[in-house]
């Protein structure tokens, strides 16, 4: 019978919830007890019974991330140990570079894995941040039927189908496909979220090593009436206040959202070429889409007193990305190796709105917030080419490991990077839509960017393993102001580093993980002496974690885990932000999942989620601040059989308290020199009803 190829990991059987192998792209699929760097793994099965729905969902599970919105949650990009993520370099579907602030359909998604830190020696120019993989459901070797009704607050239903199997002879072709459809007002009166997916996976096992995957969909995101953000300004009189009620109509507007629509498409072949040896080489492309009409509520004094106002504005993207990797495993059992060789690349075109439109609605306060009639648009008066970004790692990695214990590892990536940036040929717009400029055109290139990570483990027990590791993060340079001494000038690549070190030990039914780390980024900013921008400033993050996935008692299963941070801003372009907390990243951050099944009916599990963010800075100048809150979610599910099918009952509570809170916020620039600020409002308490089908 012909068999798949992947990399199967021996040991213990997971219990629920807990991680057994993880995809590091470059260095193949590996064991997370033996892999030296921090990680979290969102399982199938914890997506499945916690019923997430969007990648906020599947972040506020992971203890040492947050998202950060723009325009809402549910468009925003990621962030791990107070680092945000960039456009394309930390986010990826299947190791293929990903657009971050466009949104994503988890109904296709296996698994999320979250690889904490700098990773530029696996996958090139990124943040400091990590890396976001989201791994996509492959076809089932067992027939699979699921089909999934649910009912959210505020009449929004949700539907999801997923099937999967294989035929042909002896199982040669499988497949798997998802489908998905929610609309709704959910929290807000006369506000919708309409969401739609449609996704194929497909594979043929060509010859007994051999395997043939293609990945095709769509996804579409339309988003109208929740409360937009809230901006307000660096002085003293405009501190960020408690966080409001975000069903108050007012704060949003029913005519303001966004529309996005996404279309993928991959190809993949994976070959064992001997034992030990096995090639992965693939294409992947992404289209992305989406139309802009953002609200802002711009605070402006103490009291509540705020001016509301619309931008209308487009942007698309076509991302293609590309992997071919060979991986190859030999030596006794005294003394193994593993090599890894490769490249991973991207080109990214984008465009943007010929016209950008901004609309001033009125003013309200906090206290009575307003409704305003729909302006008339002006239109956003086509798209024009950007710009475009062409990126390319060469990969080597070399892992040593004596006589079980003890592990080495080598990892360097070389980089090429080319950006072109074009101007907007349109003139200025009308008044009531004016244009966004000409801009400026600009070539950027970086050539050969060496980017190494080096960790040393060692596991005293078979279920236990420390490590160390320093890893290199590589970031494009930015561009010079029109207002600096030298303009337009692009500085050269950021670099960014990591310490950690940490402990991972397996118990029976549950892995336990520590780490301790230190992150540094470079900033640049305009020096108020000289004018001249340079890099001159540095975001420095000191931390600790700790987490657990798995059984740890007979009826206790605990996934999740508590993340201490101590983010600085070093040298920056103001004496009074200095060595101040970064805004937006909570000192102390902790995301539990608790299922607990009734001892007198197993079948029953009752399960709890609680989030907790600490007091974050809400200004660089730690003269306001963004209070503490946490978050409960609680359900109850229940697992019974009709005939041959199997039915899952859930209803659920998200945010059982009703807390009031900001879920996201983030300066206009990280350098200790921001105007301003943007604030997003956290879900209020909402009801959950689903039932899951198992044919």
């Amino acid at each position: 019978m012909l068999r798949p190829i992947d990399v199967t990991v021996q040991g213990m059987r997971p219990s629920r919830y807990q991680a057994r192998q993880i995809d590091l792209g470059p260095l193949g699929q590996r064991k997370p007890l033996e892999t030296p760097f921090a990680l979290s793994v969102i399982r199938n099965d914890l997506i499945v019974e916690q019923d997430l729905r969007t990648p906020e969902d599947m972040i506020r599970m992971v203890p040492s991330a947050q998202i950060e919105a723009r325009g809402s949650t549910e468009w925003g990009r990621p962030q791990v140990r107070g680092f945000q993520a960039d456009v394309t370099g930390n986010t990826r579907i299947d190791g293929f570079a990903a657009m971050a602030p466009t949104a994503q359909p988890v109904e296709m998604y296996d698994r999320m894995e979250v690889l904490y830190g700098p990773a530029a020696a696996l996958y090139g120019v990124g943040s400091p941040a990590g890396q976001f993989n989201a791994i996509l459901k492959r076809p089932t070797e067992r027939p699979l039927r699921r089909l999934h009704l649910g009912y959210l607050s505020n009449s929004a239903f949700v539907f999801h189908a997923d099937f999967g199997g294989r035929g042909g002879e002896e199982g040669m072709f499988g497949y798997r496909a998802n489908l998905a459809l929610s609309d709704g007002e959910r929290y807000v009166d006369g506000a919708s979220m309409r969401r739609e997916l449609a996704s194929l996976v497909v594979d043929a096992r060509v010859t007994k090593h051999t395997v043939v995957e293609g990945v095709v969909g769509g996804y579409l995101l339309d988003q109208r009436g929740y409360p937009g953000g809230f901006s307000y300004g660096a002085g003293a009189s405009t501190r960020l206040p408690a966080a409001q009620d975000p069903t108050r109509l007012g704060f949003g507007q029913k005519y303001t959202g966004t529309l996005g629509k996404t279309g993928f498409f991959e190809l993949r072949a994976r070959q064992q070429i001997a034992h030990g040896w096995h090639l992965v080489a693939g294409l992947a492309h992404q289209r992305t889409g989406r139309e802009f009409r953002s609200l802002t509520n711009t605070l402006s004094d103490n009291v509540g007193s705020y001016s509301a106002r619309v931008r209308e504005t487009a942007d698309a993207q076509r991302l293609t990305g590309n992997q071919v990797y060979l991986h190859g495993r030999f030596g006794v059992q005294k003394l193994s190796h593993e090599i890894h060789v490769g490249t991973n690349g991207s080109v990214l075109n984008g465009q943007a709105s010929k016209r950008t439109g901004q609309y001033a609605l009125g003013n309200a306060t906090l206290d009575s917030p307003e409704l305003w009639p729909e302006p008339q648009w002006a239109g956003t008066g086509g798209m024009y080419d950007a710009s475009r970004t062409m990126m390319q790692s060469l990969v080597a990695g070399y892992t040593m490991t004596l006589f079980e214990r003890l592990h080495a590892t080598a990892i360097g990536s070389m980089t090429w990077i080319r950006t072109q940036n074009h101007a907007n040929p349109a003139a200025a717009g009308t008044a009531g839509a004016p244009g966004a400029g000409a801009g400026a055109e600009s070539t950027y290139d970086a050539n050969a960017i060496v980017a190494p990570t080096f960790a040393l483990g060692y596991k005293p027990t078979p279920r236990t393993f420390a490590y160390a590791n320093y890893g290199m993060g590589v970031m494009p340079g930015p561009m010079a102001p029109a207002t600096a001494a030298n303009p337009n000038e692009t500085l050269a690549p950021y670099r960014s580093h990591q310490y950690e070190v940490g402990f991972k030990a397996e118990v029976p039914g549950a892995t336990l993980t520590t780490a301790l780390f230190r992150i540094e980024r470079p900033f640049a900013y305009v020096d108020p002496d000289d004018k001249v921008f340079r890099n001159q400033g540095q975001q420095v993050n000191h931390g600790a974690e700790a987490g657990i996935a798995g059984r740890v008692a007979r009826d206790l299963v605990v996934y999740g885990g508590l993340t201490l941070i101590d983010p600085r801003l070093r040298d920056t372009a103001k004496a009074a932000t200095s060595d101040k907390l970064v805004v937006g990243v909570p000192r102390w951050q902790g995301n539990v999942v608790v299922d607990y099944e009734l001892p007198f009916l197993r079948d029953l599990v009752s399960s709890f989620v609680l989030h907790y963010t600490g007091v974050r800075a809400a200004t660089e100048t730690n003269r306001s601040w963004a209070q503490e809150y946490a978050t409960v979610d609680t359900s109850l599910r229940y697992g019974f059989r009709v005939k041959a099918s199997r039915l899952v009952a859930r209803v659920a509570i998200r945010n059982l308290l009703n807390e009031r809170y900001w879920v996201s916020i983030f300066p206009g620039s990280i350098n200790g020199d921001s105007a301003n600020y943007t604030a997003f409002l956290g879900a209020p308490r909402t009801y959950e009803a689903s039932l899951r089908l198992d044919l």
